[in-house]
């Protein structure tokens, strides 16, 4: 199973847009499900990333109330036989998927996705796979800005990250 993982869009105007090439790659990759970690901005977002795959998103520290009052803030999805864990996160970059872990005590997850440090990770961390794509629009680090899949195959979950040319 072919999991999109994007966050951190950042889409504010009508003229903004989603990266075209990060859509493409999705329908390429036949990916089944798509996880936004947040910072979505504008909900046509959603409605796009829905004419790929169904989409699953958490709110945002940035995104509008409207968005904060129908978007819960930790979701667990589960997705063939694994739970990931999919929150935004807040605070700084440094470590971050480490102390978000602790909000999915109990939930007995195989993977963590995150978004808010617009930071690529892609590791794995007590058992547990930190996976921020990053943003599809604007990285912190100097680098392009990226998005991922997750892949899951025979019982584990593998992430790659790509980055926009």
């Amino acid at each position: 199973m072919k999991i999109g993982v994007v966050s951190d869009t950042h889409i504010n105007s009508p003229s903004d847009s989603l990266p075209a090439e990060m859509l493409a790659r999705f329908g390429k990759e036949n990916v089944e499900l798509i996880l936004h970690a947040g910072d979505i901005i504008h909900g046509r977002v959603l409605d796009e990333l829905s004419r790929t795959a169904e989409v699953k998103a958490v709110a945002g520290n940035m995104d509008p109330p409207e968005l904060k009052a129908t978007l819960p803030r930790r979701l667990v999805v589960e997705a063939n036989g694994l739970r990931i864990g999919l929150v935004h996160g807040s605070g700084p970059p440094a470590r971050l998927g480490e102390r978000l872990l602790p909000t999915f005590d109990g939930d007995d997850i195989d993977a963590l996705v995150y978004g808010h440090s617009h930071s690529r990770q892609n590791g794995e961390f007590r058992g547990v796979l930190l996976f921020n794509p990053g943003s599809a629009r604007a990285s912190r680090d100097g680098g392009r800005p990226s998005y991922g899949i997750l892949t899951i195959e025979d019982g584990h979950v593998f992430g790659e990250i790509i980055r926009i040319p």
